[in-house]
């Protein structure tokens, strides 16, 4: 607000509590921690809150001006909703969920077989700008970019660990393969369309810039035109440094198993 910088304390509900209300999760609390971590937005992260009402006393526990949530009401046990105690101190700020994402959405989807081809959400220039990096913190030519691509489907914990592992190594560019390439690498239907991968990826503090519907093939055309010195992965072009991606933690069929 009038360019004033905002410290964003994130919190994250446990695992115990959420299924006491609505069911199991497919990420520990760790791997959720970890993902929300990864989020440029992301100033503090608080872990392990109960899903009871969230009021004043935890706003001025963590010296904090409002609570901040999407549109959707939250009832807690006893049917109070959880943010009722800030709203009548005038200490709530709604704002609109985004449209098409959803866990129940995922789920859906997931366990009926379906893919985000035709739901996925709606990507607009702004929302690509206001998802990404601040132009103004973007490096200008930088002289070591690194380019790592996959599909990034089912966005995990294990895909920020990637992530933070290649962009140890200069200025991460990260490729995202259109739907048609992301089924020939998985194979299967991406259960995330193009956008919402890109959504996904995008947000990331270590990310410098996305490739929307990036090649298979690395070629010397492709790595000239983003002055790319290391790859991770396959790359058959002279002069670029090969580096293997990190092995990660969680993958996308340890997701789908749970």
């Amino acid at each position: 607000s009038g360019g004033r910088p905002v410290h964003v304390v994130v919190g994250v509900h446990s695992s115990a509590a959420i299924l006491l209300r609505k069911g199991p999760t497919t990420m520990t609390d760790l791997e959720r921690g970890i993902v929300v971590a990864g989020a440029r937005w992301t100033s503090e992260l608080v872990t392990d809150l109960p899903y009871i009402e969230l009021g004043v006393d935890l706003l001025d526990t963590l010296q904090a001006d409002f609570i901040v949530h999407g549109d959707d009401v939250v009832v807690v046990a006893g049917g109070a909703g959880m943010f009722d105690e800030a709203r009548d101190a005038q200490r709530l700020k709604v704002v609109k969920r985004t449209e098409g994402l959803s866990t129940t959405t995922l789920l859906n989807r997931m366990l009926g077989g379906q893919s985000g081809h035709l739901c996925g959400m709606l990507a607009t220039t702004q929302r690509l700008l206001d998802f990404g990096p601040d132009p103004s913190q973007r490096p200008r030519n930088p002289d070591n970019v690194v380019y790592l691509a996959g599909d990034w489907d089912l966005f995990n914990a294990g895909h920020v660990e990637v992530l933070w592992h290649a962009a140890q190594f200069g200025t991460l560019v990260v490729g995202v393969f259109d739907d048609i390439v992301a089924e020939e690498v998985l194979g299967e239907v991406p259960i995330y369309a193009l956008m919402e991968r890109v959504m996904c990826v995008l947000p990331m503090r270590c990310v410098a810039d996305v490739i929307i519907g990036a090649p298979k093939l690395v070629t010397t055309e492709f790595v000239a035109a983003l002055n790319i010195r290391t790859v991770f992965g396959h790359c058959d072009v002279d002069g670029v440094r090969i580096e293997p991606p990190r092995v990660p933690s969680l993958t996308r069929q340890i997701l789908v198993q749970r």
